[in-house]
C-alpha cells in the first residue's frame, strides 16, 4: 500500500511556512493554476538538491 502524503506550498522566505495544503497533487495543481506534473517534477527537482521549490511532499508516519 502506497504511503500517504501532504502537499504543501510554503513560503520562498527562510522559515518555509504552509501557505496551503493538500491530499494530492492534483488539488494543489488546480488552487495553483498548474499541471500535476509541474508540481511533482518541482517536489522531484527539491527532493534531489536541484533547486528550491515553493512545493514540498510530507508523508505522513501511522497508516499501516
Amino acid at each position: 500500500m502506497p504511503k500517504r502524503c501532504l502537499y504543501i506550498k510554503v513560503t520562498k522566505d527562510k522559515y518555509e511556512l504552509p501557505l496551503y495544503v493538500t491530499s494530492t497533487a492534483r488539488e494543489m495543481a488546480d488552487h495553483e493554476g498548474t499541471t500535476e506534473s509541474a508540481v511533482f517534477s518541482s517536489i522531484s527537482h527539491y527532493e534531489h538538491g536541484k533547486c528550491n521549490s515553493q512545493y514540498r511532499r510530507v508523508y505522513l508516519e501511522g497508516d499501516e
